[in-house]
């Protein structure tokens, strides 16, 4: 990608369910980037929450509140099997896919890469998005092509990000089970092939305790504040993944950046990997150091990782332009961090990549990003595992019911799939 090409990259960003509405709605609450937010649409069964969500963000938006329904929102018939994970039939709603797909490819349309925010603890987002993605994967601005391998795993048109938000580890059996099992959609097709380009993980639990940590002032006052619209259990995790959005898709937008040969936009074509997660430390002053910075934003990942096992890593640091300008942040300062964070943590896997992205005005602080991928998904697993296996023995123990046999086999699968990934993963 050339650097002409990196000024004008632009992100889609889809929030399916509730979880996926209220991270997109933080995030349009939040930014004043036009293109993320030009490209931001709402999936759900109903209309009336995605209509109340986009009434508090039409600001951001800049546009007319029928224009904001008409652009923005995205709706299916809770009727048509979808929106029940792993209990709806692929077979049975074909059409509803393709009506849906179809739908959201001329939503994001113009977009480079798109990343679709769904809650894997629950129905809608968790069903919808590992089908959409699928079928995206093999078609072109949204329609089928007719060249299109179903069995292969190649992929066509923008980069496509599934993040997926695991759910708080006191929720229900069935949450869990519907965690696992969706992990298992993004990651791979039910015939065994890739599914999104890129899966990256947050866990509700882990940020929670990062906010019993760390101030709301802190954490994210200076990225963008916290959001007036998250006042319950979510809130903390909202506004932290919103944050870290906005990290992530800024890099490579605007005239303003520095590119150091590497935007998060690129990495399923740079690395061999499947799945990562993020780390942000945000507002950390400049002269407090880079690989400092670094290594707060990896504590910070949003998810447990071993990393001892991450296959790759990327920085994105986010600076004022005026003091990149000044050379007090120079992307020799980045590369030199990232190496001595990478030296000092025996990291295994490639490093050395990273985004110097520059933003208008002046300041005396940087926000960093750190992504991690193709760790041991072990650490996560567990916190669901027993819950998982709970919810299983009652389908089993019920299996002689109608359907029930089906559904028993369906999640066996998808079990099986996720069980492949981990294994090839230990093998690496």
């Amino acid at each position: 990608m050339t650097d002409e090409q990196r000024t004008t990259e632009r992100w889609a960003l889809v929030g399916a369910g509730q979880c996926g509405r209220r991270v997109a709605a933080a995030v349009c609450e939040r930014t004043a980037d036009r293109g993320v937010c030009d490209r931001t649409v709402l999936v759900d069964t109903s209309s009336t929450p995605g209509r109340r969500t986009l009434d508090r963000v039409a600001s951001a938006l800049a546009v007319e509140r029928s224009t904001a329904f008409r652009d923005h929102l995205v709706t299916f018939d809770s009727e048509s099997g979808l929106g029940q994970t792993i209990f709806d039939d692929p077979g049975s709603t074909t059409a509803e896919v393709a009506s849906l797909a179809e739908s959201l490819g001329e939503a994001t349309a113009g977009a480079n890469a798109a990343v679709y925010v769904l809650g894997l603890g629950g129905n809608v987002g968790n069903s919808v998005v590992p089908r959409v993605i699928d079928r995206l994967s093999r078609s072109t601005n949204g329609a089928a092509s007719a060249d299109s391998d179903p069995e292969s795993g190649a992929t066509g048109g923008p980069a496509r990000f599934a993040l997926g938000v695991w759910p708080f580890e006191y929720e229900p059996p069935r949450r869990h089970f519907d965690a696992v099992c969706g992990l298992s959609r993004l990651l791979r097709r039910e015939n065994g092939t890739p599914n999104a380009d890129m899966t990256l993980l947050a866990s509700n639990s882990r940020l929670a305790e990062m906010g019993a940590r760390v101030s709301t002032a802190t954490a994210v006052g200076p990225v963008g504040g916290r959001s007036e619209s998250n006042t319950d259990e979510f809130a903390w995790s909202n506004d932290v993944i919103a944050d870290a959005i906005r990290l992530f898709v800024g890099s490579g937008q605007t005239p303003h950046d520095t590119g150091l040969g590497a935007i998060p936009a690129d990495l399923p074509d740079r690395c061999d990997v499947s799945h990562g997660t993020v780390g942000i430390a945000p507002a950390k002053p400049i002269g407090i150091g880079l690989q400092y910075a670094i290594q707060r934003a990896v504590e910070n990942a949003f998810v447990p990782v071993d990393l001892s096992t991450v296959g790759t890593a990327h920085v994105v640091v986010r600076a004022p332009s005026q003091r990149v300008e000044a050379g007090d942040v120079t992307e020799r300062d980045v590369r030199e961090a990232v190496a001595a964070w990478s030296s000092a943590e025996h990291h295994p896997g490639p490093t050395g990549e990273a985004t110097l992205s520059a933003v208008p005005g002046d300041g005396h602080t940087v926000d960093v990003l750190a992504f991690l991928g193709g760790f041991d998904l072990s650490p996560l697993l567990s916190t669901s595992w027993d819950a998982y296996e709970t919810f299983k023995a009652g389908l089993i123990d019920h299996a002689e019911e109608p359907k029930s046999d089906v559904l028993v086999e369906r999640s066996w699968q998808l079990e099986a799939n996720l069980r492949t990934y981990c294994d090839a993963l230990d093998r690496a």
